[in-house]
């Protein structure tokens, strides 16, 4: 799932950027690759409790509150990174982009969860 939002990211950075006036192509594709690689290392910062979980835990396990909370201020932190990095290369107010990363990327999840939850109920 990871990859295949990141290949979803990239793409639509590519597009993006290529709708911008004078764009060169290696420009473009070199954003969409960054785009995708970022969505990637972030995107397995709320999983690594999973992963580790998975190799240290028996099957029939369930997960701790413990590494979903874990899991929790690891996804924070990237958003944090992300609006850090926002405010650098856009020049920015960095406090402002981490709040609005913060803000924007934790709805994102949220909906993401429940309509995975939503889903599993229906199937």
């Amino acid at each position: 799932n990871v990859l295949a939002d990141a290949f979803s990211m990239a793409s639509a950075d590519y597009l993006a950027e290529d709708s911008k006036d004078n764009n060169l192509k290696s420009k473009n594709l070199k954003s969409a690759f960054a785009t995708f690689l970022s969505f990637v290392i972030l995107g397995c910062f709320p999983l690594a409790p999973s992963f580790y979980a998975y190799y240290t835990l028996s099957p029939d396990a369930t997960l701790p509150l413990s590494m979903f909370l874990f899991s929790s201020a690891l996804t924070l932190i990237g958003f944090t990174y992300i609006g850090y990095l926002r405010g650098r290369v856009l020049k920015r107010n960095i406090l402002r982009t981490i709040l609005q990363s913060i803000i924007v990327c934790s709805i994102s999840a949220l909906v993401a969860y429940f309509v995975g939850e939503y889903i599993t109920t229906i199937i």
